[in-house]
C-alpha cells in the first residue's frame, strides 16, 4: 500500500516544483514585469532595466529617488526578484518630496538593511563607492561593506 501512495506523490511533487519555480522564470523573462505609467519618464525603465542587468537576482537595493514613491514602487516592479528597499517613506504625505540626505546617511542605511547597492534617481549626490549603472539621472553604487 505505501508503495503505491509513493508513485502517486512523485508526479504531485514534479507539479507543486513548477509552480514554485515558474513566477521566477516567468519574472526574468520579463512577462510579469509592470507596464509603464503615463507619470513614469522612460528614462527611469531603461535605467531599472539597465540595473535589472548589473545586478544579481539575490541583490537587496536600497533605493533613493526623486519622488520616492514613484521609483521605489517602479524600482520594486521592475527589479523583481531582487529585493528593494526605500530609503525614504513613501505613504501618501511624504510621496512626492524626498528629503534632503548626504552620502554617509544611505550608505548606513544601506548596511542597516543588508543592501548591496543603492539606487539613486533624480538625487545630486558625490556617491563614494563602484558605480555600476549609470543612466539619463540615475546611478547605480556599490556600497562597500
Amino acid at each position: 500500500m505505501a508503495r503505491a501512495t509513493r508513485r502517486r506523490a512523485h508526479p504531485l511533487m514534479v507539479l507543486v516544483a513548477l509552480a514554485l519555480v515558474a513566477p521566477g522564470i516567468l519574472a526574468d523573462g520579463r512577462a510579469l514585469t509592470a507596464r509603464p505609467r503615463p507619470d513614469a519618464p522612460p528614462s527611469l525603465d531603461l535605467f531599472l532595466g539597465a540595473v535589472r542587468r548589473a545586478t544579481p537576482p539575490t541583490a537587496r537595493i536600497l533605493a533613493a529617488g526623486a519622488p520616492p514613491a514613484l521609483v521605489f514602487y517602479r524600482a520594486t516592479a521592475a527589479l523583481y526578484p531582487r529585493r528593494v528597499y526605500s530609503a525614504f517613506p513613501t505613504d501618501y504625505a511624504h510621496s512626492t518630496t524626498a528629503p534632503a540626505v548626504d552620502w554617509p546617511t544611505l550608505a548606513r542605511r544601506a548596511r542597516h538593511n543588508g543592501a548591496a547597492y543603492v539606487l539613486l534617481w533624480s538625487r545630486p549626490l558625490h556617491a563614494v563607492g563602484v558605480i555600476v549603472a549609470r543612466g539619463d539621472a540615475g546611478e547605480l553604487v556599490r556600497v562597500a561593506p
